[in-house]
């Protein structure tokens, strides 16, 4: 039998260390810890020998991981409304962050790790403080909810899409943002261009 899902490898030897039937993986960075999700799980794997550390258990299904840039924590979002912040070496809650109203879909750390941005079916984008756990900022312009949101490399423009067709561009020390791009389609996490707009 073929395994099927995602594979770790050691590309030394060319041989694969583990299979998992996951949805989503992510490395940490600096880090030998691969985090990947399903369902309601997340798996912390040791990326050097590709065994299974930690799985971290949700009441709802997982919808999105990111690593802070230091690969030290791990913040996840599930289909609840809570964002919970992980030690990514041992898998220890360190947080919970309250503020969304409905599940949260996505989740991104600003490159320099002082923010954290979740965003999800509220419509809000909400900014934190990923160290206190202090909600800083909710930003508000998309009228359904958000599919996927991304900061740029030097951590000024916080992008993001969702069900309502829209692209924003936000300046997460302000909150101003606007809506910078609409299509009449949308394709799961990708605005796809249609020539006929």
């Amino acid at each position: 039998m073929v395994p099927t899902g995602a594979l770790l490898w050691d590309l030394k030897s060319g041989k694969a260390l583990a299979v998992a039937a996951d949805r989503e993986v992510l490395f940490a960075p600096d880090r030998p810890v691969l985090a990947s999700a399903l369902g309601v799980r997340v798996h912390l794997w040791d990326a050097r020998t590709g065994k299974l550390k930690v799985t971290l258990l949700h009441p709802r299904l997982v919808r999105g991981l990111a690593f802070s840039p230091g690969g030290r924590l791990l913040a996840t979002v599930s289909e609840d409304p809570l964002v919970r912040l992980w030690e990514a070496r041992t898998g220890r809650l360190r947080r919970v962050l309250r503020g969304h109203t409905r599940g949260a879909s996505c989740v991104a750390f600003s490159p320099d790790g002082r923010m954290l941005a979740t965003a999800g079916q509220d419509t809000t984008v909400r900014l934190w403080d990923p160290v206190s756990g202090r909600l800083e900022r909710t930003l508000r312009g998309h009228t359904k909810g958000i599919l996927a949101l991304a900061f740029s490399p030097d951590g000024r423009t916080l992008a993001t899409t969702g069900w309502d067709t829209t692209m924003w561009l936000w300046d997460p020390r302000s909150g101003r943002g606007s809506g910078l791009l609409t299509r009449r389609e949308v394709a799961g996490d990708l605005q796809l261009p249609r020539e006929d707009l």
